[in-house]
């Protein structure tokens, strides 16, 4: 069933695909990298501010994204007419995990931070996730060109 379910709403397909380990492990790579070069901590800080960023996402993300998903899709698709599986729908999703991880991992960010630039900070964060979420989708358009 939740294979079926994976089809028919793209966020809970996008949160799944997130799950594979070797996607997680290159996902936190190129977080830290941002986190590292942008926010001036040492190597041993950036790990564990990446860490927790990324802690606090799935602890919410493992039932938030696909059930918001699932509700995005639904309410896109009755509103608009567009079919389940629009390009729109699916880009509305990406968006929405963009947006929302980006304030999560902002939020935990700033715990870390004793100088903060909001603005700023919520861009480089935004863009580590957006880099991340291109990541995501780029691999499921090669290991699943038929979606």
């Amino acid at each position: 069933m939740l294979h079926l379910m994976d089809v028919v709403w793209p966020a809970l397909y996008i949160s799944e695909r997130t799950f594979a380990g070797w996607m997680i492990f290159f996902g936190l790579i190129i977080e830290l990298y941002f986190v590292k070069r942008f926010f001036d901590f040492s190597l041993i800080k950036a790990i564990v501010v990446t860490l927790s960023m990324n802690a606090a996402t799935t602890l919410i993300g493992i039932t938030q994204f696909p059930v918001l998903g699932a509700l995005v899709d639904v309410t896109i698709a009755n509103t608009s007419g567009l079919r389940i599986f629009h390009p729109i729908i699916w880009i509305t999703s990406f968006f929405i995990l963009l947006v929302i991880n980006t304030i999560v991992e902002s939020i935990v960010l700033l715990l870390f931070k004793r100088k903060r630039k909001i603005i700023h900070d919520i861009l480089i964060v935004g863009l580590a996730n957006l880099v991340t979420l291109a990541f995501v989708l780029v691999t499921m358009i090669i290991y699943h060109p038929e979606v």
